[in-house]
């Protein structure tokens, strides 16, 4: 397995580029992030003899990120570059096994049946913003289960840190509409010396 996905990575003759496009048929743009994945899962199981867990709370934040990041990816895809009206899983299932034939001829296959797939089922629901938004939602889930900080925490400190940001620019706001300018501080200077003079005069 490892041998495979390093050969995939670094394309390494018929076989690299194979395996590299069936990587893309899976996750689109991000192959070399699954092949990466399972790169390390093979090194793993050579040096231990056995597979890790692969359904820890760090690692389900991560598959979570992951699959948010192939939503926003098909999602671009199907607003730049596919033609309107195109069913987006049967467009993309045809590109990807093109792709798998003919790897060299295509240069962007979107997000892949994984992003492809919850696009299609999104898009049909909610349409495009509603789809970014649940790619949104499922990426802050997933770094909330990979830190282990709850959102409700996160949104709190980040809430709280723009109020004090807001707080300190309204107060240097108001603080330099008070600060008079030197030039206008010299002119009164003068009419202030000219007024004691002409009363001494």
């Amino acid at each position: 397995m490892a041998g495979l996905s390093l050969i995939g990575i670094f394309h390494l003759g018929f076989i690299g580029r194979l395996v590299y496009a069936l990587g893309e048929f899976v996750a689109g743009n991000l192959a070399i992030v699954l092949l990466a994945g399972l790169t390390i899962l093979g090194v793993y199981f050579v040096f231990k003899g056995k597979f890790p867990q692969l359904f820890t709370r760090r690692l389900l934040g991560c598959y979570l990120i992951f699959i948010g990041l192939l939503t926003f990816i098909e999602m671009w895809y199907v607003s730049h570059v596919m033609a309107d009206g195109s069913a987006v899983f049967a467009t993309m299932w045809k590109l990807l096994t093109q792709n798998i034939l003919h790897p060299s001829q295509i240069d962007n296959v979107g997000g892949g049946i994984i992003g492809s797939g919850i696009v299609a089922i999104t898009y049909f629901l909610v349409d495009r913003i509603g789809t970014n938004i649940l790619a949104t939602i499922i990426v802050l889930y997933g770094l909330s289960l990979l830190t282990g900080i709850p959102l409700k925490t996160a949104f709190s400190k980040v809430g709280a840190f723009l109020t004090h940001a807001f707080e300190q620019l309204q107060h240097l706001f108001e603080k330099g509409k008070n600060r008079k300018p030197k030039t206008q501080k010299k002119h009164l200077n003068r009419k202030n010396n000219q007024s004691l003079k002409q009363n001494q005069s």
